[in-house]
């Protein structure tokens, strides 16, 4: 299974597509779908080539990856400049979970929880909430 959440993460950072959408099962479901889409595969897919769109220089980087039966959980963080549309011009850093159900070679279902809230605040798209300094995005490296 680690393999193929390498194949997975490999697909999305080279935009290869076609391989990537490969992973997906055909009846595949996405627990925690971005408002406005659907939770289905194409709902999935379109999130996921619209965030592409908007950092097109967005790169993933698996920090662990936990496997148990079926299910593999992944702790990431992807960072990239937001030039493509909407832009801010601004470069960002995100960190998040997502948990993967699997069946055979097939990614089948998932679920993700990231940092919504920061992200946005490096976008420049909300401010600092009362008592917090200055939001930017964190020079810090994984390092594993």
């Amino acid at each position: 299974m680690a393999g193929l959440v390498d194949r997975y993460t490999a697909a999305l950072n080279a935009r290869d597509w076609m391989t990537w959408e490969g992973l997906l099962a055909a009846g595949f479901v996405d627990h925690s779908p971005d408002a406005g889409y659907t939770p289905d595969r194409a709902g999935f897919i379109a999130i996921t080539r619209y965030t592409v769109g908007a950092f097109p220089n967005w790169r993933i980087t698996n920090d662990d990856v936990l496997i148990d039966g079926s299910k593999v959980a992944i702790r990431f963080h992807g960072e990239g400049d937001n030039t493509g549309t909407p832009a801010t011009g601004r470069h960002a850093r995100v960190t998040g979970i997502r948990i993967f159900t699997v069946a055979g070679d097939r990614f089948t279902e998932t679920w993700a929880n990231y940092d919504q809230l920061g992200l946005y605040q490096q976008l420049g798209l909300i401010g600092a909430l009362p008592g917090q300094s200055a939001v930017t995005p964190s020079p810090t490296r994984y390092v594993r």
